[in-house]
């Protein structure tokens, strides 16, 4: 009788957890302007969009405040995601890796999506369309089709947890909102207290609004990602303590940075 085949080893979630902490410090570099060329090619491709290829000065502090909050953003995202691989353990627990999925190639999909809608070429969108790719074959890598489900959620939540779903699953919608819709009615208290904080009460430059699009197109995107994540997070594991912290520290990362 022939001897049983090896089991196959478990794949190892260990480079997409480096992969979500090297994003983590690139959204901490990103907020950081004195930094000089680190983020020269992206920056200089934004800046393609406006009329004339060029960056007039008046415009600086707005740009730096939009890059600082697609990298507190990013912050965000990537805590998330990292928190998720470490602690939920997506090659046993089918609802991690679908809220992975989702929100790292599904939404970053739909990132790439924007940025090209916003004036971006599609030949110039390498970076926009490899990272959903690459994640895609590490998510891959990682589904295995014996492993069954781990949820210890109790059939009624507490107020609180369903709260904290319905929480994340608006700030979902707003996201996907704010990728394409900054110049609608809705935001006009938005966009006047940019003009008041940037432009001195005028209107925005006409040759800022591809860099809003692509800007805010970007930072919408990044953060329906997290707040995918999130409510996938407190829909399936609540009253555990990781995910407790895993909710308040990324939405605070976010926030103090």
């Amino acid at each position: 009788m022939p001897a049983p085949a090896p089991a196959r080893p478990a794949p190892s979630s260990r480079p997409l957890e480096l992969l979500c902490l090297g994003m983590v410090a690139v959204g901490f570099f990103l907020t950081l302007q004195h930094l000089g060329g680190f983020f020269e090619q992206w920056r200089a491709r934004g800046i393609a969009t406006f009329d004339g290829g060029f960056l007039d000065p008046r415009f600086a502090p707005a740009v730096a405040t939009l890059e600082a909050i697609l990298g507190g953003s990013l912050v965000g995202k990537w805590s998330t995601a990292w928190a998720l691989i470490r602690f939920g353990d997506p090659i046993h627990a089918r609802w991690v890796w679908r809220a992975l999925f989702g929100g790292l190639v599904g939404l970053g999909l739909f990132e790439a999506f924007v940025v090209w809608s916003a004036g971006i070429p599609f030949d110039a969108m390498g970076p926009e369309l490899a990272s959903p790719m690459l994640l895609a074959l590490l998510l891959w890598r990682l589904r295995r089709p014996e492993r069954v489900d781990v949820i210890d959620a109790p059939r009624e939540r507490p107020l609180a947890w369903r709260a904290l779903e319905a929480f994340a699953w608006m700030n979902v919608a707003l996201g996907l909102v704010l990728s394409y819709a900054v110049k609608s009615p809705p935001f006009a208290i938005y966009r006047e207290a940019m003009s008041d904080a940037w432009f001195e009460g005028a209107v925005i430059p006409h040759g800022l609004g591809p860099w809003f699009n692509y800007g805010f197109g970007a930072i919408g995107a990044v953060f329906a990602a997290q707040f995918f994540m999130l409510a996938m997070l407190v829909r399936f594991a609540p009253g555990r303590r990781w995910a407790w912290w895993t909710y308040g520290g990324t939405v605070l990362a976010w926030f103090i940075v």
